[in-house]
């Protein structure tokens, strides 16, 4: 399970610490992507080049990490310590323990799927929040940033979509 992190205290915890983390859980959340049945999340049409596609994301999720851990960036600029970086982080966690929630029920009911889908595109939404202002601080990370932004869409709003 990609254990995205939930801030408890908002003006006492390690920023660079927490953003390691959130590249780490996003790390596994696009393995357990591909851990998934095919056409659960990804159409089969799309899978293998799905999974291709994602092959190149992990070294530059570990740079990220590497870099943030170097803890020589700043980033105050992209609101990415306190508050803002809790209120950021703890919207992805919210939602991710949904999507764990969700996919659960949809595997044992069908009917469920659509919905499950959603969720988990809100998700990539969310995830949205935090990654792209540590790639505008890092000034890495844009292919992280596409892969991301590829499986919103190819992972389809209805059964019928991306078939």
């Amino acid at each position: 399970m990609a254990n995205f992190p939930l801030v408890e205290n908002p003006n006492d915890f390690d920023a660079y610490a927490y953003l390691a983390r959130f590249l780490d859980a996003l790390n596994v959340q696009f393995i357990e992507v591909f851990d998934e049945p095919r056409g659960f999340l990804i159409p089969d049409a799309f899978y293998d080049l799905a999974r291709d596609a994602y092959l190149p994301v992990p070294p530059v999720i570990r740079a990220m990490v590497e870099l943030v851990m170097r803890r020589d960036i700043d980033l105050e600029p992209h609101a990415l310590y306190g508050p803002p970086l809790a209120l950021k982080l703890n919207m992805v966690a919210s939602q991710s323990r949904r999507w764990e929630a969700t996919k659960v029920e949809a595997r044992r009911n069908f009917t469920l799927l659509r919905p499950a889908r959603g969720i988990f595109k809100k998700l990539l939404e969310r995830i949205d929040i935090p990654l792209k202002s540590l790639v505008d601080t890092l000034h890495l990370g844009g292919l992280v940033v596409e892969f991301k932004e590829g499986l919103i869409h190819v992972v389809p709003d209805d059964f019928g979509e991306n078939q």
